[in-house]
């Protein structure tokens, strides 16, 4: 049996936006992908180590890195289309997924090219590959709260003062900037559905090929 046919393309509970993090997006939404980047950092390390070992990364790290690519194309379309249902009641929570899978995905390509995904500068380059910052090394700075914090700016401009407070508002627009396009039509029931469905797998199978890109040279 393949590596291909060995791999569940379904949503896992691992999939899921936790609860604590949750409650940090909404209290901080101005923050929301630093705050993703870390809890993914803490989260998934483990697992893409394990996943380089358990696909024998080190034989064919593009081929692996492919594989991961693919996986998480298809599982945010699933996800994509079940939130789309709810409208703009579920596109934050759309949204906050989608980034926590991209998250992941991108993390399993960094591993499978051999780069430690324990090292703090992996979070940094997900804010990078996201274009949340400019560059690895601002994003670094960005999670230690130090130097200019350009989602922040962007918040400053795109956000009245009320949506800049706390809300799911704030993060449809902070998020969707960086994660995915047409929050607009996300917001409108069961016709997001199926857009949601194209767009997040569009959206992901792009960041995946930067990720590819930018640990496989």
């Amino acid at each position: 049996m393949g590596v291909e046919a060995q791999v569940d393309d379904k949503p896992q509970p691992a999939d899921s936006v936790p609860a604590k993090l949750w409650e940090s997006l909404l209290a901080e939404p101005d923050r929301a992908p630093e705050h993703l980047a870390l809890a993914l950092s803490s989260r998934f390390a483990d697992p893409a180590a394990q996943w380089a070992v358990m696909h024998d990364a080190q034989s064919n790290p593009g081929h692996v890195a492919k594989l991961a690519r693919r996986k998480y194309s298809r599982r945010v379309r699933v996800t994509g289309a079940g939130f789309g249902i709810g409208g703009i009641t579920t596109s934050a929570l759309d949204l906050a997924t989608l980034g926590w899978m991209q998250g992941r995905m991108v993390f399993l390509i960094a591993a499978s090219f051999g780069y430690d995904p324990h090292d703090p500068m992996r979070p940094a380059e997900l804010l990078y590959l996201w274009g949340v910052y400019s560059s690895p090394e601002d994003a670094r700075k960005g999670l230690d709260r130090e130097g200019e914090h350009m989602a922040l700016a962007y918040a400053n401009k795109a956000l009245t003062g009320e949506q800049r407070g706390r809300g799911a508002s704030a993060l449809v627009s902070l998020l969707g900037r960086y994660f995915a396009k047409r929050t607009i039509i996300r917001a409108i029931p069961l016709v997001a559905s199926p857009i949601n469905a194209i767009s997040n797998g569009r959206m992901t199978n792009d960041l995946g090929k930067r990720a590819i890109k930018f640990y496989g040279g």
